[in-house]
């Protein structure tokens, strides 16, 4: 039978374990998966959990997957760096060369993700152990999420490669936020969130028995979140560059706008999907032509294929924008970049929802264990304070040692056999 388990530091999972001991001792032995969710900055929580599994040398896992920020904390553990994730996140995401809000906003500049993963990368300033990690993962096999860019499906790319600085950046290529093309591999990639941002599919058809899941949000006891946090997570501290609210001088970009837009957003998402042949006279459809003094009606999605497609059809013509070369973008680069992006929405949306489902009703012979804060973390992906990282790293390192003092032992005695947590390798010199 199947089984799921809420693992938060309100401890009400204790009553629980004896059911979970049992169903675990009925498997053995169990290939198990270390499954870690993306958040930006939130992942200061997972850096916290994985800093405790590390302290108590614990690491029953035969398969590891990651997206996005939450590559880079598994990239760490697997390396066996202490206190690693913890450090990148509070050293360099919170410097103004990685991101600076004024700059964003005056003059469209974007996450520099290029300067902080080269700091990890052999030559950088903080270092992965590679030859630590390779080791490792000899006899185990560890896997980034990407979103391939036209498709929106999710690939699992291999960790610790010789490509390994290009696939780290694919899986956190966040859309608008980095406005860089990321190309390899012959595809065009975008952040792994945006097709499973808890990749925990994939730990399971890859022959999973049990997978512990690190997440960076509250766990849903729902199959339909009532507020997706795509966008929600940054309209306090973050605006959003929606390409058709821009005009040619930047100096007139006004956040308060964009906010406005992103309420509507959350709006269209609770609708989610209505046949737009089909959909009431009382709603509209909001498309990039649709005037922002429009949006006052329930909005509904329509895929971007099919916008441009009734564009035609009716020889609509956008009003209230000018067809003039924007930041050396032409009015319809802009409209096939928006369009996209509304797909990229919907995907996430849809995918959300599906892996949520999946946890909470996980397939036969499946055992799922997810880690998680028992509120909402004072981090956000961008933008956070300091003392709010402390706090959110001190949670996950409690919780993580709280899983340590439940399940190191069951879990550790009853995996599938794999190499020693922390094997020798040799330096060069």
């Amino acid at each position: 039978m199947s089984y799921h388990l809420s693992f938060t530091a309100d401890q009400s999972y204790m009553g629980h374990l004896q059911d979970c001991y049992q169903h675990i001792l009925s498997q053995a032995p169990l290939k198990m998966a270390l499954v870690v969710q993306g958040g930006g900055q939130r992942g200061i929580f997972t850096a916290g959990v994985l800093d405790a599994f590390l302290e108590a040398e614990f690491d029953p896992f035969q398969l590891y997957i990651g997206t996005s920020a939450g590559a880079l904390n598994l990239s760490s553990y697997i390396s066996r760096q202490l206190y690693f994730g913890r450090d990148f996140i509070v050293h360099y995401t919170l410097q103004d060369q990685f991101f600076n809000l004024y700059q964003y906003i005056s003059q469209q500049k974007s996450l520099d993700l290029d300067w902080a993963l080269s700091q990890v990368m052999p030559n950088g300033e903080m270092p992965l152990d590679f030859q630590q990690a390779r080791a490792v993962l000899k006899y185990r096999q560890a896997f980034a999420c990407a979103t391939q860019r036209y498709t929106l499906k999710d690939r699992y790319l291999a960790m610790y490669q010789d490509d390994w600085f290009d696939v780290l950046k694919a899986s956190c290529a966040i859309p608008i936020l980095y406005n860089q093309l990321v190309r390899f591999n012959e595809t065009d990639w975008l952040d792994g969130g945006i097709s499973s941002a808890i990749p925990i599919r994939e730990a399971w058809r890859q022959g999973a028995d049990l997978v512990v899941v690190i997440r960076t949000e509250p766990i849903e006891h729902q199959t339909a979140p009532e507020s997706p946090n795509f966008f929600t997570d940054w309209r306090d501290r973050l605006d959003m560059k929606v390409p058709w609210s821009l005009n040619n001088k930047a100096k007139e970009f006004r956040l308060s706008k964009l906010l406005s837009v992103s309420q509507h957003w959350d709006q269209w998402l609770r609708r989610r999907w209505v046949d737009v042949e089909a959909k009431p006279e009382s709603m509209m459809v909001f498309t990039p032509t649709t005037p922002l003094s429009e949006l006052n009606s329930p909005i509904i999605w329509m895929p971007h294929h099919a916008i441009l497609q009734k564009l035609n059809e009716k020889k609509i013509k956008p009003e209230g924008m000018k067809q003039e070369i924007i930041k050396g973008e032409s009015f319809k680069e802009m409209k096939r970049k928006s369009s996209e992006f509304f797909d990229i929405l919907a995907c996430y949306y849809q995918n959300n929802r599906e892996i949520n489902a999946f946890m909470l009703s996980p397939p036969k012979d499946l055992c799922v264990i997810q880690i998680a804060p028992e509120q909402s973390l004072q981090c956000r992906a961008l933008l956070s304070q300091r003392a709010d990282m402390d706090l959110d790293y001190m949670e996950g390192f409690t919780v993580g040692q709280y899983f340590i003092h439940g399940f190191q032992s069951i879990l550790s005695e009853y995996s599938e056999s794999c190499d020693d947590f922390c094997p020798k390798v040799k330096k060069d010199t």
